[in-house]
Formats: structure tokens, sequence, C-alpha cells
């Protein structure tokens, strides 16, 4: 009935209707609602327009040559009858003259380039808001885990967002795989979050950044680190890396300030880390997905399109993959900086010239200790055994070249004092055997380097002679330094000054101690006995 008003006809209908943007507006009006408009149907509807148009296109063709019509239903030289709206989703906003495309194949690739992907684009950037503005977007969500620990609430729901529109653009017929930038710009939106939240939580409430993050952006201690995921622990890169480790400390004492005390920074961090591995992970897959679909291409379009995507991938996860490599090392070398911290002010500060035995480490010992089992308890519930491993592997190397090498720090020293320094050792070795560290005994050296003290110099000779060195000739010295200094002078003695005739008597006995060390240190190694 076309007699009636549009808005009477509106209301006159009984079941859901749909307006078609498309038609006039009588016609709009006709159309029943049979499907709730959902973008995931346009697979199904793309390829039925193909079909269609596939099967009507030789009847257009056969028509209009008798009618003297074009193969557009046109007649020459008039421009096409439809409506304003469909013009505008074809070709914008183009005056009535204008020709539109004539081929059926060529208006559905403008449709869906300038209509279905903007719409698209649209719906998953409001998803995408949806995911990562709620205010429990950065905690974990316990019902998505990998290697058995969960991750981010927001990474859990971006990840089925991207493989529901990652399978939607691979569906589309021969517009498959054609788009990727809707999966790339939510990819980059989310790591720049991830970015944010890095570098806001490794920056102090004075705007600082802390000492771990510079330390992890030097050139040697991330070739070091690449070397150690690559090829695991050894010997020559843990020393190398304490090397290093020195120089980028400059023999100065640490600042409490420069170093993250509050665990809980260091539990995002971590749990960014594994948030980050998870995602490369998904990502990979969405990759290969249109890695796949890309490959059904013929010809030189294909190699290139999957050439390309090839290197969008490469790009979008290395991003992913150089910052959770940058958390990782972080949360190493924090660590490491709590110890030298603290056994720092255990060596600098501690009484090691008593007049009995000590019952009790150094305070600095026990402030350690509890440091690095809070650590160690807040992390594992954020990462894999592998990953908490990497972040703790040669700290008890560490702690035995720091306790050794800093006794130059010492001022006074006598055997109650040798026997408070093993106690110590011993307090840091029950500490890491009690908490889920592998096992490393690298504090061992250090137990044998005090337990010198007892057998005196010419048992200190004795023993390197017939076990070779162990240590560097400064240490070893002030070893020798500290057995002389059981009367008072070892300060002095150590330091090649007499400041009393008894002192004077047994100067020279020291010098000649020394001279034979250094010709032991100096000498090849002892081969092992195998």
């Amino acid at each position: 009935d076309l007699t009636a008003s549009a808005p009477d006809r509106k209301r006159e209908l009984t079941a859901p209707a749909v307006i078609d943007e498309y038609a006039d507006a009588q016609n709009s009006l006709q159309h029943k609602l049979l499907a709730t408009p959902d973008i995931e149907h346009a697979p199904e509807l793309l390829g039925m327009a193909l079909e269609f148009t596939r099967r009507v296109a030789p009847m257009l063709a056969g028509t209009s040559g008798a009618s003297g019509v074009t193969s557009a239903g046109m007649s020459p030289g008039m421009s096409p009858g439809l409506s304003p709206a469909v013009r505008r989703s074809v070709g914008g906003d183009i005056p009535p003259s204008s020709p539109l495309p004539t081929d059926a194949d060529e208006f559905l690739q403008s449709f869906f380039t300038k209509t279905f992907l903007t719409h698209a684009e649209s719906q998953a950037a409001r998803q995408f808001e949806l995911v990562t503005s709620a205010s429990d977007a950065f905690e974990t969500d316990p019902n998505t885990r990998f290697g058995g620990r969960p991750v981010f609430r927001s990474a859990a729901a971006l990840v089925p967002l991207l493989n529901r529109f990652g399978t939607l653009l691979n569906s589309l017929g021969k517009f498959r795989g054609a788009n990727w930038g809707i999966l790339l710009e939510l990819a980059s939106r989310y790591y720049d979050m991830c970015l944010t939240l890095f570098r806001d939580t490794v920056r102090s409430p004075e705007g600082q950044t802390y000492l771990s993050v510079r330390w992890a952006e030097s050139l040697d201690m991330m070739q070091l680190f690449d070397r150690r995921m690559r090829l695991g622990v050894r010997d020559a890169d843990a020393q190398r890396e304490i090397k290093q480790e020195e120089a980028l400390k400059t023999d100065r004492s640490l600042n409490p300030y420069e170093l993250i005390f509050d665990v809980k920074r260091l539990a995002v961090i971590a749990q960014l880390h594994h948030t980050l591995e998870w995602l490369i992970v998904q990502l990979d897959k969405v990759a290969s997905d249109r890695a796949n679909v890309l490959r059904q291409h013929e010809g030189a379009m294909g190699a290139a399109l999957l050439k390309r995507h090839e290197a969008d991938r490469v790009r979008v996860v290395g991003r992913f993959q150089s910052l959770a490599v940058q958390c990782v090392m972080v949360l190493r070398i924090e660590v490491r900086v709590h110890c030298m911290h603290y056994l720092d002010l255990a060596v600098r500060e501690g009484d090691y010239c008593l007049d009995r035995d000590a019952v009790e480490p150094e305070p600095y010992i026990h402030a350690l200790n509890a440091d690095i089992s809070a650590i160690e308890e807040k992390l594992a519930s954020c990462l894999p055994p592998s990953k908490l491993t990497l972040v703790f592997a040669g700290i008890s190397v560490l702690m035995a070249h720091i306790l050794t090498t800093n006794t130059r720090h010492i001022r006074e020293f006598n055997r109650a004092g040798n026997a408070k320094m093993l106690r110590n050792i011993l307090a840091l070795q029950q500490n890491l055997s009690n908490i889920a560290l592998p096992e490393e005994g690298g504090l061992d050296a250090a137990r044998k380097f005090y337990e010198l003290y007892d057998l005196g110099v010419d048992g200190i000779l004795r023993h390197i002679s017939e076990h070779g060195a162990e240590f560097s000739f400064d240490v070893y010295r002030r070893m020798v330094g500290f057995v002389y200094s059981g009367s008072g002078q070892g300060a002095a003695l150590s330091e090649g000054r007499a400041n009393s005739l008894m002192e004077a008597s047994q100067s020279d006995q020291y010098e000649a101690h020394i001279r034979q060390l250094q010709k032991l240190v100096e000498k090849p190694p002892i081969p092992s006995r195998s």
C-alpha cells in the first residue's frame, strides 16, 4: 500500500523490521528482520552476493545489447538509479551524473573496502576499549594460565578478539586475508599500554628511573643476558657479568632509593613478562593462520602479500619480545643489586674484630635473607620455574665474589671476626637452600676462603702450592694481612707500613710471605688428576 505514509506504515508493522539504508523511504520498510545483525555473518553474505552476481552477469550481458541498455542496467549517458546512501557507501558524495563501478565484483570490492572494513574496525576498536579500560585490566585472570601461571585479564580477553576477527578476515572468500590492519592496530595499541605500564612501574615516586632499568639498557649487559638465555649458565659468562656490574657500579655503595624494595612493583614486572610471553605465542598462532590463507593466493600478488605479512609479524612480535626480555632482565639485575647493597653494607659497616664469638650473623645478612625470600615468594606466583631460575641463577657466585673481594673495606679483623664471617656465609647458604632456587654452591668458595684464616700464613701458602690458586693475588694478600692482624698491626702491614719496632721486626717476614705468595699465584695452574 504505497498510499500510506512512511511513519504510518512503520507503526503498522507487527514483526521486527530493519531499515534498509540502500532503498528508498517506502521500500526500506518492507524488510523484516530474519537474523540479528552481526559482523560475523559477513562471510556467508559475501559468498551469496558473489554467487548471485556470477549467475546474473550473463543475463544482464544478454539483455543490454538488445535494449540499448548498459551492463549496469542504465541507458547510455544516464546516471544509475541508486539511492544516495548506496552512492555514499561506494564512492562517497559523488554527483548523480558521475559513473559508478559497472562490474559487480568491483562494486563488492569497493563495498568491502569502504564500508565493511570501516565498520569492522570500529567494532573491533569498541571491543578493545571495553577489554582494556576495565579497572582490573592489568590484574591476573585465574582462568587463563600459561605454564601454570595466570596472565592479565586484558590479554586473556584480547586474544579471543584477535582470533575472532582473524577468522572473520580469513573467511571472506576472494577477499580473505586481504586486510591485516585491524589486527596490527589492536596488537600495537596493546603493546603501547604494556610499555606504559612498564615505564610507570620502573619509575620511582620522585620520577627517577631505577638503577636496574638503566643497567638493563647497557649493550654489554644485553649481550651477556642474550648468551645466558641461549646457552645457559657458564662460569666464564658469570665472571664477565660480575665484572660488567662492577664497572657500572663504579666501586661505590648503592643508595636505597636506586633500588626497588616494593615487591608489588617487582610482581607487576614479572606478571607483565609472563603475559607478554603468552601473547607472543598467541600472536604467532594468529599470524600462522593468516599465512596459510595467503598461500592460497596465486601468482606474484600472493607472494607479495605473504612477504609483507611476514615482515609485519616479525615487527609486531619483535616489539613484544623485546619488552618481555627487558622485563626479565630488570628482575634479574634487581635481585643482584639487592645482594650488592646488603653485602656491601655487611662488609663495610660490620664489626669483625670481636672480643668473643658472635652468636648471630651480621644484621645486614638477616635483612638480605628476608629480602631475597620475599622477592622469590612473590615472583614464584608469577613466573614458571624456568624463568624464576633465570632471575636468580648465579646469585650465590655473586655473593661469594663480594664477600671475598670487598675485604679491602674491612678495617680490623681477628679470629672471632673470621668466625662471624663464616656464620654470615652459613646463614646465606641456609636461606638459599630453603627457597626454590637452583643448587649452585657458589658460596662454598667464600667459605673455603675464610677457612684459610685458621691455617695461618704458612698453611695458606702450602694450600696454594698443593691445590693451586683459586683467588687473585690481592685477595690472598688481604687474607695474609688478616692473619698478621691478630695482634693489631695487620692493616698497616697489609699496606707495607710498619708503625712500631715489633711491626718492623715482623715486616721482613711479612714481605717474604708476600713475595712467596706472588710466585705461587703467578705459577701455571696445577693440572687436574683425572
